[in-house]
């Protein structure tokens, strides 16, 4: 069954997504989707939601545009109750809520921005793998990060994953936005002047992608908490990725007497809602990888490696190989090898790995 083919609650016939583009097209698709089914059966079926008469008269007949809660709710009384059954239904509806919103300048919906410029690292390249990336692996903290968003998306917000080198941070965060927030703007600002910039006229349904939160943080100016309240305040989803390191400086309190250099730094942190991401992967999430592993031999590969993390093999290759390969004689190698080893030592094991790779 194609993406776009949602088969209705009674599974007899099928429903085009695809086509829904205005909010006439997601009110017939929805009044397809009850069945014949009467206002009081789905108020019943809704239980213990709340969906009142007046809410689905407005949603069947195109009246207003639905709040994202009286759709879920709708699809749950329709039969739809989990996650992936709603997810195209949401996109659906993100589409049609969106269709008259305002661009912000350099936007684009999230649904169409690629992985690698919003600095989700490139994979190794194993005989046989297809694709820029891999399947993703689910995490155990994508329930949370899901529910975060969600609440920063509802009324504005900051989501925060904090998590060393490597370790899957943006690519969860990317994962997450495009599967539940489709149609929404995301607009990934070069330097802080840019997001003061777009705090002067924010847009509504907005993201604002942050990846590698200390290079706006160590701009010359910086970045003022009071921006960021401001476009929290306007209803923006901020979302950003820091190393443990960078965050422990910038919200650690100086001693009595001391210059506080990052007042600001930790005032911006204290408004976000911080996800930890682990350096390696729980019992749970490997046995994801496994059920995975048969479709892309790059996730075997880093699941069979025992001289680093799965994620760490996943990513480190493409840019460590090259510069390894590059260097112009021994020594360089050497150098590079031993720099990476001071400065890098998560990423020890996965040259390694890499490296053997590399050499057959």
């Amino acid at each position: 069954m194609a993406d776009d083919q949602v088969p209705a609650a009674s599974g007899s016939r099928q429903i085009s997504l695809d086509a829904v583009q205005s909010l006439a097209d997601f009110a017939q698709a929805c009044d397809r989707l009850r069945a014949g089914r009467s206002y009081a059966e789905l108020r019943k079926a809704a239980r213990p939601r709340s969906l009142p008469a007046a809410t689905l008269s407005d949603l069947l007949n195109a009246k207003t545009t639905p709040t994202r809660e009286t759709v879920s709710t709708f699809l749950l009384a329709c039969g739809l109750d989990d996650d992936a059954a709603q997810r195209p239904w949401l996109a659906a509806w993100e589409r049609v809520a969106t269709a008259h919103q305002p661009r912000p300048a350099g936007a684009e919906r999230a649904r169409q921005a690629r992985p690698r410029l919003l600095g989700v690292h490139a994979a190794i390249q194993i005989p046989g793998a297809a694709g820029e990336l891999p399947p993703y692996v689910p995490r155990d903290l994508d329930a949370d990060l899901r529910t975060a968003l969600t609440a920063a998306t509802a009324q504005g917000g900051f989501v925060l994953l904090v998590g060393g080198s490597s370790v899957g941070k943006t690519r969860a965060l990317y994962e997450a936005i495009r599967a539940d927030f489709p149609e929404w703007w995301l607009l990934h600002p070069g330097d802080t002047t840019a997001i003061t910039n777009h705090a002067t006229a924010p847009t509504s349904r907005t993201v604002l992608w942050l990846d590698e939160l200390q290079r706006y943080l160590n701009h010359p100016t910086g970045l003022p908490a009071g921006t960021l309240r401001q476009l929290i305040t306007a209803g923006t989803a901020v979302v950003a990725t820091l190393w443990p390191d960078e965050y422990g400086m910038r919200t650690a309190r100086p001693l009595a007497g001391q210059p506080d250099p990052y007042a600001n730094d930790r005032d911006l942190l204290l408004l976000a809602h911080t996800i930890r991401v682990p350096d390696t992967l729980s019992p749970a999430e490997r046995r994801r990888g496994e059920t995975l592993a048969p479709t892309d031999p790059r996730i075997r590969v880093a699941l069979d490696a025992t001289d680093a993390g799965f994620t760490q093999v996943l990513a480190a290759g493409p840019a460590l190989i090259q510069r390894w390969e590059q260097a112009t004689d021994c020594y360089g190698k050497a150098v590079i090898t031993a720099a990476l080893d001071v400065s890098f030592p998560r990423f020890d094991g996965a040259v390694v790995t890499c490296l053997r790779l590399v050499q057959g």
